[in-house]
């Protein structure tokens, strides 16, 4: 079956991110395990060190699932966290700035750091 997804590439300290939005995205089919090592290689697909799923989540603002170039799941990633909070706030999946990330290992608390109303950073706890 083919699908069309929209997705962002994001960058952040040496790393880069495809990021999809499975809120307002239909995914529930789609193996990202199987998809990551395709989508994340660098000569014949997007190309990124790594892919990351935004998800509903129950006790958080957002769930974030990532999976390594390889297809592996870590349980976290420090510059993947920078990124997708930021990610969330841009496309405004969440319009807060201290907010918190649902990950395999725990939840996360991003705040977004705003020079002259524009995004300069993002700090992590």
């Amino acid at each position: 079956m083919e699908y069309i997804i929209q997705f962002s590439k994001y960058h952040g300290l040496g790393n880069d991110f495809i990021l999809i939005d499975g809120l307002n995205q239909r995914l529930s089919d789609i193996a990202f395990s199987k998809l990551a090592p395709r989508i994340c290689e660098r000569r014949f697909g997007i190309g990124a060190d790594g892919l990351i799923v935004c998800l509903p989540s129950e006790q958080s603002d957002a769930k974030m699932v990532i999976y390594n170039s390889d297809g592996t799941e870590p349980e976290i990633c420090g510059n993947g966290i920078r990124c997708f909070a930021r990610f969330l706030f841009e496309k405004k999946l969440v319009e807060k700035d201290v907010f918190s990330i649902e990950t395999a290992e725990r939840v996360v608390i991003p705040a977004i750091i705003k020079k002259e109303g524009v995004v300069a950073a993002v700090e992590v706890d």
